[in-house]
């Protein structure tokens, strides 16, 4: 499961779609919410339950270097017959 910031928060705030959040987290091993327990309390002795590791993100595709000595330049779309879309994300 992917702790992303918007999830977490969902939790914290006990906003629109905290279940769906706290059903996985249940599905993963996390003890449950109880009445009167903090929710951001939980959310961190959830993740430590279940053995939640933080990731980094390795950043924007575009701000990163190339990792070959040889660059090739994506082809413009107009270059490219019957293709009138931007170039795939990475």
């Amino acid at each position: 499961m992917f702790a992303l910031p918007q999830l977490m928060q969902k939790v914290r705030g006990q906003e629109v779609g905290h279940e769906y959040v706290e059903r996985r987290l249940l599905a993963l091993g996390a003890r449950a919410l109880r009445a009167r327990m903090n929710p951001a309390g939980w959310l961190a002795d959830a993740l430590n339950d279940i053995h939640a590791v933080r990731l980094r993100h390795g950043g924007s595709c575009r701000t990163r270097r190339p990792t070959t000595s040889v660059v090739r330049p994506w082809p413009r779309p107009s270059a490219v017959r019957g293709h009138d879309h931007h170039r795939p994300a990475c």
